[in-house]
């Protein structure tokens, strides 16, 4: 099963767009989205995943109303534990309940720094996709998990 993961979009139209085609044309399973996306127009570019997806709102996610109408409730208040083909993920935000998590989560998801993390904790594999939206670092990107195989892969723009 192939799960994309992105974060921190902030409004960028642009990027999110292709993160959303890239996910279509390559098969992705299930789209996870780690919070800031800020408006309800830029999170209306996820309606066009031709797969299931859900997300977290995140720190600059003013319109928490706005962004529930648009995504029929897909986006919510984490952090959530959410089972996708069978695997469980962990996702929030902030990464200040890293340390919460049970162990019994395979893949931890979180955003905020804007810079990409793939770490092992035991049989967790904990990721930070970076920022799609390409702001405060060095280049966007996004990451997809092959949940078959164990491998990650991040996709710079």
């Amino acid at each position: 099963m192939k799960v994309g993961v992105i974060s921190d979009s902030h409004d960028n139209v642009k990027n999110l767009s292709f993160a959303v085609e890239y996910f279509n044309r390559n098969g992705a399973d299930y789209v996870i989205h780690c919070g800031d996306i800020i408006s309800p127009f830029a999170a209306d570019c996820l309606n066009k995943l031709q797969m299931p997806y859900t997300g977290v709102f995140g720190n600059n996610d003013g319109e928490w109303l706005g962004l529930d109408k648009i995504t029929e409730g897909k986006i919510v208040k984490g952090p959530i534990v959410t089972e996708i083909g069978g695997c469980r993920f962990a996702v929030f935000h902030e990464p200040s309940v890293l340390d919460y998590i049970s162990s019994d989560v395979p893949y931890v998801l979180y955003g905020h720094t804007h810079s990409k993390d793939l770490k092992k904790r035991n049989n967790q594999t904990i990721i930070n996709p970076g920022t799609l939206g390409g702001y405060m670092a060095d280049n966007a990107s996004f990451a997809v998990i092959n949940t078959v195989n164990g491998e990650i892969d991040f996709i710079d723009l």
